[in-house]
């Protein structure tokens, strides 16, 4: 199936609904291929694995040949539809089809089936084995879309055809799938088409079949008695930059550029402007002694780094029609500052865990009376954070890190997922994963792209002071 483009999804009240859903709706339950129908047509897949696709195909042929010739009260081939017979027919045709050790492996998920473990148990074969054969076997049908699960797939489409539950017109292409299917190998160039026809065909009839939750069982059983094959990756630095000494000549570069203009007081874009980027490097810094670059906390201070970046060029950019941005953006930050102090003081709270109202009341009225300070409650300037990155032609910026990073700021289930939980990969297990108990799972490093946005504020403050040198930062690279 094509991956769907940005521009094919619809959106509806601020939700990008698929191009699928959009037209299906709420009408369709998906039904997983892996957790749900593998369980029950696994014992074929055993049979093509055993025999190789072309005998394999064969010996299942025969199989469905006599169900059908013997009209045998067998709706589909779900291995608990084999486990509701209540003679042992099939059974006995089965085995003397097929190597009995393949049913056998099923014996230890057969539900405690005396007709079939009678027919098909091997007392000589431990438990082990065929826990390990089920799942030697899953893998190979994991992926929907591999050649086996394929031909699993056109199995029980044929047997549906074969029973005369699915009709096709000659002339379709269906048609000459289900005539040629399993005479031609994989390598096929038709072998493309039918592989598509044959998977969309397989869906459309499961409604067919009645629910049932034999595949609940199956994994019960398996999972209980299996252990987790927890896998990460183990993530390598691939950024040489050296960041204490780059830090410190950027450290440096300011220190010069703030020592030049130490003299004018009244300079409020430069004292703007240079403290941001002070931040910036302090949170670089922070970065780097506590070695955050494989860390949830790199990430969240990475998107912390690219707001400054960001609103430090939004400054610049809406300087050219509004001379007074800089100190709309202080009291902007002040008013927020005294609405948290206005709200312990009404709540006459002198301290609360780390915030104290002591400082915030004295920064709220450091530029003027907080009595003339005005609370901003939306966006500063009326400008969204995505609207200030599409201002100063940064929008790749923010559609592919920033969107990113503020998934860990905001604790969204993408990045708990990536940093926070360890995969197993034990087929028995349905690809579960686990909380990670013993902090193994890293993210990969922020560095290379800390240096970029760093490389970015030092060519903004450049453009507006050239005694801010930046070629010794330069042999840095990224």
């Amino acid at each position: 199936m094509r991956n769907s483009t940005l521009k094919e999804h619809k959106l509806v009240k601020k939700q990008l609904l698929t191009p699928w859903n959009a037209v299906i709706g709420d009408k369709f339950t998906l039904r997983s291929w892996y957790k749900e129908r593998v369980p029950e047509y696994l014992w074929l897949g055993c049979i093509l694995n055993k025999y190789g696709r072309k005998e394999g195909f064969k010996k299942v042929y025969s199989i469905i040949e006599y169900i059908v010739n013997n009209k045998l009260e067998i709706n589909d081939l779900r291995f608990s539809s084999l486990l509701e017979l209540n003679n042992c027919e099939l059974y006995d045709f089965i085995a003397l089809t097929i190597d009995k050790t393949i049913m056998d492996v099923f014996c230890c998920v057969c539900d405690n089936n005396e007709l079939y473990r009678k027919k098909f148990y091997d007392f000589k074969m431990p438990n082990k084995y065929r826990i390990n054969q089920i799942k030697e076997n899953i893998k190979n049908l994991i992926d929907d879309h591999s050649e086996v699960s394929t031909d699993v797939r056109f199995i029980i489409v044929y047997f549906l055809f074969a029973q005369g539950k699915l009709h096709f017109i000659e002339e379709m292409e269906t048609m000459d799938a289900i005539k040629e299917y399993c005479y031609l190998d994989h390598t096929d160039e038709r072998m493309k088409l039918y592989r598509s026809l044959i998977r969309s065909t397989e869906i459309a009839a499961e409604p067919i079949y009645e629910p049932r939750n034999y595949y609940l069982y199956f994994w019960d059983v398996l999972g209980k008695v299996s252990d987790c094959d927890n896998f990460y990756i183990d993530y390598k630095e691939r950024c040489n930059v050296n960041m204490k000494e780059y830090i410190q000549e950027a450290k440096k570069q300011l220190s010069l550029l703030v020592c030049e203009n130490s003299k004018d007081f009244d300079n409020t874009k430069f004292n703007v402007l240079t403290s941001i980027f002070n931040y910036f490097l302090k949170i670089m810094n922070e970065i780097d002694e506590n070695d955050l670059y494989f860390k949830i906390s790199g990430r969240i201070l990475m998107r912390t780094l690219m707001d400054c970046y960001v609103i430090a060029k939004f400054l610049v950019v809406e300087e050219k029609t509004n001379p007074n941005i800089y100190i709309d953006y202080i009291e902007d930050g002040l008013g927020h500052y005294k609405l948290i102090n206005v709200k312990a003081r009404d709540n006459k709270i002198k301290e609360y865990g780390h915030m104290l109202p002591l400082v915030l009341e004295a920064l709220s009225n450091e530029l003027k009376s907080e009595e003339y300070l005005d609370v901003n409650l939306g966006y500063f300037d009326k400008k969204s954070i995505k609207d200030r990155f599409k201002e100063i032609g940064e929008k790749e910026l923010y559609d592919l890190l920033y969107d990113y990073d503020v998934q860990f700021s905001h604790g969204h289930w993408g990045a708990i997922r990536e940093s926070a939980t360890v995969s197993c990969s034990n087929p028995l297990h349905k690809s579960h994963f686990q909380s990670d108990i013993n902090f193994e799972v890293k993210c990969s490093s922020i560095k290379s792209d800390m240096i970029k946005i760093s490389n970015k504020f030092i060519e903004l403050l450049n453009s507006q002071y050239e005694n801010f040198k930046i070629e010794e930062l330069r042999k840095y690279g990224s």
